[in-house]
C-alpha cells in the first residue's frame, strides 16, 4: 500500500480488429463441397479477409473430452515420415501475398491425397484448384524439383517452386480449371529423384477448390 494517492488518467481508445487462430465447428454433411481451402499444418482456421475460411489440416485427434472442429480426411500418404510444419508468418519476410500465414505452414514429402468434394447420390462436378506453394528452405533452383498431378493426369511437370516464384520466402499459386471429380479429388507428387533428399521432397502450403458447374443431374 501507499500513504500517498497518486493522481492518474485512464483512456480507452477503439482498438483495429486483431483476427486469430480459431476451430470452426459445423454440424451436417460436408459433401458437395462448393467452395474448401486447406490449410496444411497451421495452428487453427482463419477467416481472410476474402471471407474465405481456411481449415487447418489435420485437426487435432477427438478425445472423450473433446470433439469439436469441421472434421474430414485427406487420406494423405507420404514418402517416408509425415512431416508437417507451421512457422511464424510474421519471422518469415514473404513476398507476393496478403496471405503470408498459408505459406508458413504446409507438409514436405506427401506422395498423395484425396479432397473430398462429393458424396453418394452426388452427380460429378468441375472444379477450380488452386495449389499454394512457397519455397523456405532452399536457396537456389533446381534443388526441389518434383511432379504434379491431379485426377492421375499431370498437370506440374519437373515443378521447381524457386524458379517457378522468382526466388525463396515467395508466393506462387498455381491454378488449373475444369478438373473433373466424381467424389474425390487425387493429387499427387512425385520427386524428380528417386531417393531424393529431404530438402529435395515435394512441399505444399495449401489447397483451394472451387467448384464450376454440375455435369449431370443429381441422381435418385
Amino acid at each position: 500500500t501507499c500513504s500517498y494517492p497518486i493522481r492518474s488518467t485512464v483512456v480507452l481508445q477503439p482498438k483495429s480488429e486483431q483476427r486469430t487462430w480459431s476451430t470452426c465447428v459445423q454440424n451436417g454433411k460436408l459433401t458437395p463441397v462448393r467452395h474448401m481451402a486447406i490449410n496444411l499444418g497451421a495452428q487453427g482456421d482463419w477467416r481472410d479477409d476474402d471471407g474465405v475460411l481456411w481449415f487447418s489440416y489435420p485437426h487435432p485427434p477427438s478425445t472423450e473430452w473433446h470433439n469439436y472442429g469441421v472434421k474430414f480426411d485427406l487420406l494423405e500418404k507420404f514418402t517416408g515420415k509425415p512431416d508437417f510444419f507451421c512457422r511464424n508468418a510474421q519471422g518469415i519476410a514473404l513476398k507476393g501475398t496478403d496471405k503470408p500465414w498459408i505459406f508458413a505452414s504446409g507438409c514436405k514429402g506427401m506422395a498423395r491425397c484425396e479432397v473430398p468434394l462429393l458424396g453418394d447420390g452426388d452427380a460429378p462436378a468441375s472444379y477450380t484448384v488452386r495449389l499454394y506453394f512457397a519455397e523456405t528452405e532452399i536457396t537456389k533452383p533446381k534443388q526441389r524439383v518434383f511432379t504434379v498431378k491431379m485426377q492421375g493426369k499431370n498437370m506440374l511437370k519437373n515443378y521447381d517452386i524457386f524458379a517457378a516464384a522468382g526466388g525463396a520466402n515467395t508466393a506462387r499459386v498455381e491454378e488449373f480449371k475444369g478438373i473433373k471429380v466424381e467424389k474425390n479429388l487425387l493429387i499427387e507428387f512425385e520427386p524428380k529423384k528417386e531417393k531424393a533428399a529431404p530438402e529435395e521432397m515435394p512441399v505444399l502450403n495449401g489447397v483451394e477448390v472451387i467448384r464450376e458447374d454440375v455435369t449431370l443431374a443429381r441422381a435418385n
